[in-house]
């Protein structure tokens, strides 16, 4: 007998869950960025250092988010935060 293919879909990274942090990270940075406009100098370079890097570590990440979501590998679903449902109530 003929053994016939597997035509399964391969299995996907559900990495939608995994944009939130970042997403965050970047509300906050331009919130950061928003209220140190009146701080002193030494401050505003500090605060824009440490926001360059956090802002360049998320672009990396949705780089890397997109390149793996380009060749199939990745799926944009938020599947490991909603699932299993009955641990929401718990979760929030």
């Amino acid at each position: 007998m003929a053994e016939q293919p597997d035509f399964e879909e391969p299995n996907k990274k559900w990495t939608g869950a995994d944009l939130i942090i970042p997403v965050a990270a970047i509300a906050f940075t331009i919130y950061y960025f928003s209220t140190i406009w009146n701080a002193p100098w030494t401050a505003q370079v500090s605060a824009f250092f440490v926001g360059a890097i956090l802002m360049t570590l998320c672009a990396v990440f949705f780089l890397l988010f997109a390149l793996q979501w380009r060749s199939g590998q990745a799926d944009f679903s938020f599947g490991r935060v909603i699932d299993p449902a009955s641990a929401i109530p718990k979760r929030l």
